[in-house]
């Protein structure tokens, strides 16, 4: 609770990659992110959505730097990997100060580019507020209703057919 104030303060930028689940874990400790939100990840999805995205292939290509790999500390995925509550202090704190500025050099470097290719307005009006809405129906969960899903299915399988050049078959229910 102590960061409380600076997270939900609306006049502070929050900067981050993949900061959806940064905002998941805050919300567990009732926390709501409140502000301008910039997740890096997003940004050069949009920018480049055929690449990778996440943060060390993202600090080689547009900053020609070699992060700290989370397996120096934690060792490779599987059933002998550690977790990072058993991390010595001093290394954690490089990596995460490592994190932190990266992140931010990441940011210089793509919020102009999504300027420059006209796609700041689907970044800040459609992305970067979903980010929140995806964050909290994650916490929530969400109800489906499996027969207006068989109803949607058929009306777009009809509206597909239609569009269509070439023959479907009609799919077939899954229970």
């Amino acid at each position: 609770q102590a960061y409380k104030s600076i997270f939900e303060n609306e006049n502070t930028e929050k900067i981050g990659q993949n900061i959806k689940y940064d905002i998941s874990v805050l919300l567990n400790y009732n926390i709501n992110v409140k502000g301008k939100i910039f997740d890096t990840m997003i940004a050069h999805y949009l920018l480049q959505p055929e690449l990778r995205h996440n943060l060390d292939y993202l600090a080689e290509t547009l900053l020609n730097y070699k992060t700290i790999s989370i397996e120096t500390l934690i060792g490779k995925k599987g059933k002998n990997q550690s977790s990072m509550r058993y991390v010595q202090l001093d290394k954690i704190t490089d990596y995460a100060c490592e994190d932190a500025d990266i992140t931010l050099q990441i940011k210089e470097k793509l919020a102009p580019e999504l300027r420059r290719n006209k796609l700041l307005h689907l970044f800040e009006n459609i992305e970067i507020p979903l980010i929140s809405t995806l964050a909290d129906m994650e916490k929530t969960g969400v109800r489906i209703n499996p027969n207006t899903l068989i109803e949607y299915s058929q009306k777009l399988f009809k509206d597909i057919k239609k569009l269509s050049l070439i023959h479907i078959s009609e799919p077939t229910r899954p229970y």
